[in-house]
């Protein structure tokens, strides 16, 4: 005869419910469950959330005054103007809550996600950023007021393509500051489109991919400050710049023609400065749609660029060189002597 214990082990319905001694167990797992969840998911509680005058894109991230045009700040500085109020979600310097991850329970209507310092390494995941914030991406059509997405002073080396379909970013990309030093591979930004500028200086890219593939960039992409020696207008051959081509303050040496390359990429003026150009032949930009060609501070010693019928372009080119730069102070100088 069985008993009274055995009894309660043999006819318990284990497949259905845990023995008794278990049972302590289940609160315990719930509750570690729901921790791991956590760890996984931060939440925008430990950011600074709160409505804001919309256009205020340097206010809100001040190193943007190098990469974009100040139109885009709207009227922020126009007292008397009163626009709409925008979302703000402020986590710069939330490393150790965030750990490098977009928190899961951002606003749908954000219009400012700041991520600035908060612990992002490795490969970006640009499906991430559509997943949980959604309220930067738009379908066709956008409305008119610039987002910003502020992932400066991380350490994002590359970049994770989406999983599927595409994704409009209706807002300046801040990736300053990091540490994107390799071209990344093809195919990366495959249906990926900014509606507006993208900001990769001071990164340290030492080269550029085959191709960019980031697409329309509504405004300007900034590639200044880092280790370029040389560019290959091929990079560009799958883009539309909408702006300005920034490549300020690298180690430029030479610069390829355009003319037998996508000469109508870029829509702004392309910037040159500060680099290591000793020799320019301005029939390299004959027929593009540049509307302006900054080469000040470089070593030019032989420069077609002076002759306004060298070229033929949509607006007057902004041509200096240290020699020029020399020139200028001497005829300042005669003139100040016969005012004398």
């Amino acid at each position: 005869m069985a008993t009274p214990a055995s009894f309660l082990r043999s006819s318990w319905p284990s497949a259905l419910f845990p023995p008794p001694r278990s049972l302590f167990l289940i609160p315990f797992l719930l509750l570690l469950s729901g921790a791991v969840s956590s760890a996984a998911c931060p939440s925008v509680s430990a950011c600074d959330v709160r409505t804001v005058r919309c256009g205020q894109l340097v206010q809100l991230d001040p190193s943007l005054v190098q990469s974009i045009d100040v139109d885009d700040d709207d009227d922020a500085d126009d007292d008397s103007y009163d626009p709409a109020l925008c979302v703000l979600v402020n986590c710069t310097g939330q490393h150790a809550a965030l750990q490098g991850q977009v928190p899961c329970d951002v606003p749908a209507n954000v219009t400012y996600l700041l991520l600035a310092d908060t612990g992002f390494t490795g490969n970006l995941s640009l499906q991430q950023l559509r997943d949980r914030a959604p309220g930067l991406f738009c379908a066709q059509g956008c409305g008119p007021t610039v987002g910003l997405l502020d992932l400066s002073r991380n350490a994002v080396s590359g970049f994770a393509p989406l999983l599927n379909g595409s994704a409009v970013l209706n807002a300046v990309l801040d990736l300053s500051f990091n540490q994107v030093r390799r071209p990344w591979a093809p195919g990366v930004f495959e249906g990926f489109y900014v509606g507006n500028s993208v900001v990769l200086r001071d990164n340290g890219l030492e080269m550029l991919p085959e191709t960019l593939a980031f697409y329309d960039i509504g405004n300007n992409l900034d590639l200044a400050n880092n280790r370029l020696t040389s560019i290959s207008w091929t990079s560009f051959a799958r883009n539309f710049v909408g702006g300005a081509l920034i490549l300020r303050n690298n180690s430029l040496t030479a610069v390829p023609s355009l003319n037998n390359s996508n000469a109508g990429f870029v829509r702004g003026e392309l910037d040159l400065s500060h680099n290591q150009i000793s020799t320019l032949s301005c029939q390299n930009f004959a027929g593009t749609t540049i509307r302006g060609l900054d080469l000040s501070f470089n070593n030019l010693t032989l420069c077609d660029c002076y002759d306004p019928l060298a070229f033929e372009v949509n607006a007057v080119f902004e041509v200096r060189s240290k020699k020029r730069k020399r020139e200028r102070e001497r005829e300042r100088e005669r003139e100040r002597e016969k005012e004398r």
